[in-house]
């Protein structure tokens, strides 16, 4: 059964580290990598301000569009956690319970998600892909995105696309460059928090596992068969005992 590596970039605002951002955007340039930039389309947290928040930011993102450089998810809107949930993932993973959308009134939850959505298309960034900021997020969250055009969630655990609401939901579960045997991985790398050598684990990754390493688009188009939730399940328990979750 073949192998998938899908490139996922996180945080991507005005006030993040531009010079990690780019050192990794370069790499991907040279190895005809195309990763995923989750944008915060109006950031509000300010963790994730390290720089002085710069002024070519969205015309940067739009170069990177335009050019094929990269394909791009709406990361939330605020990325400001206002909820003590660990919405639908939260159920079966040990993640922090700290939401920007689960457990949020459905008219607000509409409503960021509007906002983004807006803030993206005014600067010329068009996705269907969504990705919530901390992991949680709910079915009202999931119904808000289907009736807003979005198709796809990056997110949760398995080695297959699956359903959930109408949407296909993307796997993603590393945060580091890890090789796999079968399936699709998506690596998620924060570039606010990577060390000065860090790239240099990517680039290295990448230049072993060249053949397998695609864009999220990819992904989606791989056929889901009725087994594949049974087979996420299992890798699901694997990866909690493999990194003791």
């Amino acid at each position: 059964m073949k192998k998938y590596y899908v490139f996922r970039l996180d945080d991507i605002t005005p006030g993040m580290k531009t010079k990690a951002f780019w050192k990794l955007i370069d790499i991907f340039r040279d190895q005809s990598v195309v990763p995923l930039l989750g944008v915060v389309p109006d950031n509000k947290d300010p963790e994730l301000v390290v720089e002085d928040p710069g002024s070519t930011f969205w015309e940067d993102m739009r170069r990177l569009q335009d050019d094929g450089t990269a394909e791009f998810a709406q990361h939330g809107c605020n990325h400001v956690y206002t909820e003590h949930a660990g919405g639908i993932l939260g159920r079966y993973l040990p993640i922090k319970k700290q939401s920007e959308f689960a457990d949020v009134p459905y008219d607000l939850q509409k409503k960021k998600i509007e906002d983004g959505k807006r803030i993206l298309q005014d600067n010329k960034i068009c996705t269907d892909v969504w990705i919530a900021p901390g992991h949680t997020f709910d079915f009202n969250t999931v119904d808000i995105l289907k009736k807003h055009g979005f198709k796809y969630i990056s997110d949760g655990i398995g080695r297959f696309p699956y359903k959930l609401g109408g949407l296909t939901l993307v796997p993603q579960q590393y945060w580091e460059p890890e090789p796999i045997s079968f399936g699709a991985a998506t690596i998620c790398i924060h570039p606010n928090t990577i060390s000065d050598g860090y790239p240099d684990t990517v680039y290295n990754f990448i230049k072993s596992e060249r053949a397998d390493v695609v864009p999220f688009s990819k992904i989606t188009t791989l056929r889901i068969k009725p087994y594949y939730p049974v087979v996420n399940s299992l890798c699901h328990y694997y990866h909690r005992i493999r990194h003791r979750l």
